[in-house]
């Protein structure tokens, strides 16, 4: 908002879109850890974290357990997966699903497999991540059947957090 959409595109490149939208440019932002004696200097990886990682992964690192009920009530439960190991230079079994949601956009990422709702298009956008990283390819009218189920696990995971969406 501060430099406009021309700008923002531009300042994602070679990455589509820019903040506030699903896609790669709105959503794949670096995260930069030190931590002197765990984290090894100068590593980078290429593990698919994401910003509900990190309540699992302080929790981890200081011994402590998600609650399951608040104030009397249950809560649901942490989606997130710590990245304590991959902070300290190794791997973990990563996310089966990732759904997320931002003023009107979507998308759920599946193994290599990414599903995009732009409000604007209005429409699933479907990309495999590994083969086209930049979404280049837009695979949904040749793969419906992929599109129809990973979007019935969009709209499984909605209702489940409460999320109020129509389809």
């Amino acid at each position: 908002t501060h430099c406009g959409p021309a700008w923002a595109w531009a300042s994602n490149t070679p990455f589509r879109r820019y903040k506030s939208h699903c896609h790669e440019g709105g959503i794949s932002t670096p995260l930069i850890v030190r931590w002197p004696g765990v984290v090894p200097e100068g590593s980078m990886t290429g593990e698919v974290g994401h910003i509900i990682d990190l309540l699992p992964t302080c929790a981890d690192i200081a011994g402590a357990e998600y609650p399951e009920t608040f104030a009397g009530k249950r809560i649901l439960p942490v989606e997130g997966l710590p990245l304590t190991e991959v902070f300290k230079g190794g791997t973990r079994k990563g996310h089966e699903w990732l759904f997320w949601e931002w003023a009107g956009t979507r998308g759920v990422r599946h193994d290599n497999w990414k599903l995009s709702w732009d409000k604007g298009a209005k429409a699933w956008e479907l990309y495999d991540l590994v083969a086209d990283r930049t979404e280049t390819e837009n695979l949904a009218n040749g793969q419906p059947d992929r599109v129809e189920a990973m979007s019935e696990q969009w709209f499984a995971w909605a209702e489940q957090t409460g999320l109020k969406v129509k389809k």
